[in-house]
């Protein structure tokens, strides 16, 4: 574990919580919701005010300690794959809804739900995450398409969100061991380095093998739902069939 999460646990410690061994999947989870719905300002100023703030003094936060309690409920929910894609799982979405609810009510109104529209798994390598990521690029480019979609990649020991904000146009990347009390996320302009850089997240250490699997799951907010999951089926359609032309 990096010596960034490892700063988290003790300060979650201090402050009077029981958090599970790693904490990489419920930032991820809270840095998801942040960025579908438009508010990733707001997952950096809590992150940043945790970190900063008197651990004696978390517990009485009116707003500091329910986000912290939000990112140990993601870390301890499944976010489970939909058995059968052409029946509604409506137990995998009311989790994320329900708790998702539960997050946005404690932390900020504005917050909106989670919603999967795309499960899958991939090599961690180096030219594979490339390929995803500028097969979506191109696919949100042809398609004109810029509400929010966010990525939760996942490994057997860790966790990231991926993220392309069409109004800076550039990749937002959240890795718990990175986070530090001056940033909370990277800002990546380019698919290659955003490729490297997501392969090193999962690198235990500088000599650690690839782990060879990578889950991709893919959110929005809830009112996006239909036309996401149609750009969704078209980015899998071009990475079936690349174009010449695709962006890297």
């Amino acid at each position: 574990m990096a010596k960034t999460q490892a700063v988290l646990l003790k300060i979650m410690r201090q402050a009077g919580y029981q958090p599970p061994k790693a904490l990489c999947l419920g930032v991820s989870c809270m840095a998801l919701q942040s960025m579908v719905s438009g508010q990733l300002a707001y997952f950096d100023k809590m992150m940043l005010h945790a970190y900063t703030s008197p651990t004696d003094t978390i517990l009485l936060e009116p707003r500091i300690s329910p986000f912290l309690e939000s990112i140990l409920g993601y870390q301890v929910l499944r976010i489970r794959r939909r058995n059968d894609c052409k029946k509604k799982s409506r137990d995998h979405h009311s989790q994320i809804s329900l708790f998702s609810a539960k997050a946005a009510e404690n932390t900020a109104p504005k917050l909106k739900e989670l919603m999967e529209v795309y499960y899958g798994e991939s090599k961690l390598t180096f030219d594979s995450v490339l390929q995803l990521f500028s097969a979506f690029y191109e696919t949100c480019k042809n398609n004109n398409y810029s509400q929010p979609i966010a990525f939760l990649l996942t490994s057997r020991r860790h966790a990231i969100a991926v993220f392309y904000d069409h109004e800076i146009n550039a990749w937002i990347l959240v890795n718990a061991n990175s986070v530090t009390s001056r940033s909370t996320h990277k800002v990546i302009t380019d698919h290659q380095e955003l490729a490297a850089e997501v392969v090193r997240s999962f690198l235990r250490t500088k000599s650690s093998s690839i782990s060879s699997d990578l889950k991709i799951r893919a959110f929005t907010a809830n009112a996006s739902r239909y036309s996401a999951l149609k750009i969704m089926q078209a980015w899998e359609h071009l990475r079936a069939h690349p174009s010449r032309n695709q962006v890297c």
